[in-house]
């Protein structure tokens, strides 16, 4: 079966986010002109273990930058007791990096760094 994950950008700077390692992508940032909806871009899920790229089952790490900010590296952990059928993984920048995954819009992980 396969799992849709997005990431979702709800702030105006565009981030840039390197899954496990793997390739960094783009997720625009959202303003008047999105009618400040959050911009998002796919992500893959794997159910198993975590990969370059590739969220999976376990322990993530995430690397989130954006201009006028040092990256930060976050950890997160995808329970095997879940049984995962669409994540959404929301970044919230501020004075705080604020992020929660949501799972078919129920949250299972949560961190502030």
């Amino acid at each position: 079966m396969a799992v849709s994950a997005n990431v979702f950008n709800p702030n105006q700077s565009a981030i840039q986010l390197s899954v496990n390692n793997g390739s960094q992508m783009n997720v625009p940032g959202t303003g008047a002109a999105q009618n400040w909806q959050p911009q998002t871009s796919p992500i893959s899920f794997q159910y198993g273990p975590p990969s370059p790229g590739t969220l999976g089952l376990g322990d993530n790490m995430l690397m989130v930058s954006t201009a006028g900010r040092e990256p930060t590296m976050l950890r997160v952990y995808i329970s095997q007791q879940i049984p995962i059928s669409s994540l959404q993984f929301y970044i919230f920048l501020g004075e705080q990096l604020v992020w929660t995954l949501l799972n078919s819009g129920q949250g299972i992980a949560y961190g502030t760094t």
